[in-house]
């Protein structure tokens, strides 16, 4: 009879290699991760001067696009002419309906 094809072995790393590697990668994860998941200021608070500051600039955040928007659609609204978007349409006079018939 004619003998199989042996296929090569595969190289797998031992155990405690294994848990080497999956400890490196394990530590650089954690080393690039790190930095970008804490959140801002997470070490801990601002100085007592910036509370302040940072309050102001934080509704400076907040209220500059919805007012950027809002003067938009205003001004789309005044000066351009478009038509204010309605959601609901009213229903059909019935009364109006009914002189027609």
């Amino acid at each position: 009879m004619a003998e199989e094809p042996r296929l090569p072995k595969r190289h797998t790393p031992s155990a405690p290699k294994q848990t080497l590697m999956a400890d490196r990668l394990r530590k650089a994860n954690a080393a690039a991760v790190g930095s970008i998941s804490e959140r801002a200021g997470a070490h801990g608070k601002l100085p007592a001067g910036y509370a302040g500051t940072a309050r102001k600039i934080t509704y400076v955040i907040v209220a500059l696009p919805i007012a950027i928007v809002t003067s938009w659609v205003l001004y789309d609204r005044l000066v351009l002419g478009t038509e204010r978007k309605v959601l609901v349409r009213p229903p059909p006079d019935t009364a109006a309906s009914k002189e027609n018939e």
